[in-house]
């Protein structure tokens, strides 16, 4: 009765391109059976076009984006329809593949259609549903599975920078579908470029995070890489294995000054917080490097709005960690105490200060947010 209400009023020429198509697709459901459509459903191209008609009128609009994000137009009729429609899919005497038809669409994903190699990427299959895995990866990396601030590009593309090791690996996302085997195919394409082996590493993470949510995949790690191979970092265990942490810290801040290329200022800091966060002893020696360096570290600081965040996040990073150290009220007071304000720095910055300023400022908090 609801839908023969609809159809009482004439099209007028006024109204929107959602009225004039939601209200022929009505008058063609009310001569045919919908309680078949599951039938056609069974057998691809037979299902009658005038059933899903609705489908592909919610699709269109959507795409052209009506008037506030809506299905329909603006005006009362479009606005009683819409209200109608609602009524039909929460009603429980709706049948249920009508309600199917008048429910929202999901998003389509593209598809994959790529046979030649991948150029600085990694292609992994996975056996689930893309809406699956793209909401699988967005939260592992909004929940801090690794330090990362990405953006959605799309409905479908995942980008923005990550850091592994303290390092920063660029990135970028992409979910299809593969329906002639009912998979999604996530494409990782490295935009930062250089480090190869840590972007095989941060492909192996997420990958490893899906398998933890039960998403299967065809990845194999590649164990071939290393470090030796495609370039080792400047400061290397190796090369301090029997000097003393605060000979080390002082040593790898004497590099970073106010000419020091980004990339050596990236490598420095990036071991700084390597150190710190996997060795507890160097964290009084890193504290005191600090400190001794204060006016470097605030410089930096003061400059942040053009420094990378390949160089800040490090940094912020090291000064966590050295602030956990034994008698770092110094430091606290020498250099976090006169940052600028958390809200000026990338998020990923400011998180990693916020909980160094946390920290209870004291004696032996060595036990605090590693």
């Amino acid at each position: 009765q609801a839908v023969r209400g609809i159809l009482v009023r004439p099209l007028q020429s006024s109204d929107s391109r959602g009225a004039r198509r939601c209200h022929q697709c009505l008058a063609a459901m009310l001569t045919d059976d919908v309680g078949s459509v599951s039938d056609h459903r069974a057998v691809r191209g037979t299902t009658p076009e005038n059933l899903w008609g609705l489908k592909a009128v919610q699709r269109e609009e959507e795409e052209l984006g009506s008037l506030k994000g809506g299905v329909f137009g603006g005006d009362a009729t479009d606005k009683d329809m819409q209200r109608t429609f609602s009524w039909l899919q929460e009603d429980a005497s709706t049948p249920t593949t009508l309600r199917q038809l008048l429910a929202p669409c999901e998003p389509i994903p593209p598809q994959w259609m790529c046979k030649a190699p991948i150029v600085a990427g990694r292609v992994v299959k996975l056996a689930a549903k893309p809406v699956e895995v793209l909401a699988a990866i967005s939260s592992f990396l909004r929940d801090g599975g690794v330090p990362a601030e990405v953006e959605a590009v799309d409905a479908w593309t995942l980008r923005g920078v990550l850091f592994v090791d303290f390092c920063l690996v660029g990135v970028q996302i992409k979910i299809f579908s593969e329906p002639l085997v009912q998979t999604a195919v996530a494409h990782f394409q490295h935009t930062s470029g250089g480090d190869i082996v840590r972007f095989a590493e941060l492909v192996g993470l997420v990958v490893k995070n899906l398998e933890l949510n039960d998403i299967r995949s065809d990845f194999q790690q590649n164990t071939s890489l290393d470090d030796d191979w495609f370039g080792s970092d400047d400061f290397s265990d190796d090369d301090f294995e029997a000097v003393p942490w605060p000979q080390r810290m002082e040593a790898v801040l004497e590099t970073v000054g106010p000419e020091t290329p980004i990339v050596s200022q990236e490598q420095a800091w990036s071991t700084l917080a390597s150190w710190a966060a996997t060795e507890r002893a160097s964290r009084p020696a890193l504290a005191a490097a600090l400190l001794a360096k204060s006016a470097l570290v605030s410089s930096i600081f003061a400059r942040a709005s053009i420094m990378p965040v390949s160089v800040l996040y490090p940094m912020a990073a090291a000064i966590k960690f050295a602030a956990m150290a034994p008698d770092a009220c110094l430091l606290v007071d020498e250099i976090l105490d006169t940052l600028p304000a958390l809200d000026d720095l990338p998020s990923l910055v400011g998180r990693e200060l916020a909980l160094a300023l946390a920290l209870p400022r004291g004696v032996g908090v060595e036990h605090h947010g590693d």
